[in-house]
């Protein structure tokens, strides 16, 4: 499937519920980037229903790796390679790259929710220890 009928497939779930703003913006974006937006968010929405655990992830980070692995000895074993197949593969390293470091984000987004939700705890508790007179000892 190409990047455009993903995009075409996923475009109207990805821009319901959002304003017209983030519609524009979405707009404006190339083709690439509007695809790794419409991926993010559907890994995101496969995370939040709980469609992978930890020992899926990690057995796709193995076959994630066993693919680039797989592609680099490909590409050492080519005779030819055309300028558009070369800008090709460049745009997919870029994918890859992208994906990574917007996973990343997400990831430490999240710890930082989580992060200030214990914080709120904890102030609660310390608020109500401090109001019935407790001190430290």
């Amino acid at each position: 499937m190409k990047k455009t009928d993903t995009i075409a497939l996923y475009r109207d779930a990805y821009l319901a519920g959002r304003d017209e703003v983030d519609r524009r913006a979405f707009e404006e974006k190339d083709v690439a980037r509007q695809y790794a937006a419409i991926m993010s968010w559907k890994r995101r929405q496969e995370l939040a229903a709980g469609a992978t655990n930890r020992q899926s992830a990690q057995g796709s980070v193995a076959s994630i790796i066993e693919g680039v692995r797989n592609a680099s000895k490909a590409l050492q074993s080519m005779e030819e390679l055309s300028p558009r197949d070369a800008e090709r593969l460049s745009e997919a390293v870029t994918q890859l790259r992208y994906e990574l470091e917007n996973f990343d984000t997400i990831r430490k987004g999240r710890r930082l929710r989580e992060l200030r939700s214990r914080r709120q705890e904890l102030d609660r508790e310390i608020g109500l220890l401090e109001s019935e007179g407790v001190e430290e000892c």
